[in-house]
């Protein structure tokens, strides 16, 4: 099990994300889950977290790779490869080096779909570690109580929730 800088091990969500599968543009705050999701598909997650309507499901990290593989990936227009050039001192170029993906992009709006679908559909194929930190970038339905009351239930879970756009 790999482990983070505090030795516990890494939950990440991925609820957001596939909930976006059949939407062909991204948002902002989507760019930044993409990102975690890229960095997350290379090293230092050891399970995913998909909340369902009475529990979170967890799958093995190697899904990732699924996943990224219908996430919509757009390239940058001219004017975002110019403020991300300049902010990382890199050489101007039409794309960066993380907006690329790493498999091929099932772009089909129905495959897409079916993608979530199957996402939503799947078992858990592993559970949530003893203490782990449980990280949500996205947000996603913070609204509805409910998908997170399983939290109560786990007082070794460390939730860490990226909040923006107050």
């Amino acid at each position: 099990m790999k482990r983070d800088a505090t030795g516990r091990p890494l939950a990440y969500d991925i609820t957001h994300l596939v909930t976006r599968l059949p939407m062909p543009q991204t948002s902002g705050i989507e760019k930044v889950d993409l990102a975690f999701a890229r960095h997350f598909s290379q090293s230092a997650c050891d399970v995913l977290v998909h909340y369902g309507h009475l529990k979170p499901k967890s799958f093995k990290p190697e899904a990732l790779a699924d996943l990224l593989r219908y996430a919509p990936v757009k390239s940058p227009r001219a004017g975002y490869a110019h403020v991300y050039s300049w902010l990382t001192g890199t050489p101007p170029s039409d794309e960066p080096p993380h907006s690329k993906p790493t498999t091929p992009i099932e772009s089909g709006y129905w495959s897409r779909r079916l993608a979530r679908l199957r996402w939503q559909m799947t078992p858990a194929n592993t559970s949530l570690p003893k203490d782990a930190i449980y990280l949500n970038v996205a947000q996603h339905a913070f609204e509805f109580s409910q998908y997170f009351s399983w939290l109560k239930n786990r007082p070794d879970v460390f939730p860490v929730f990226l909040v923006h756009d107050l």
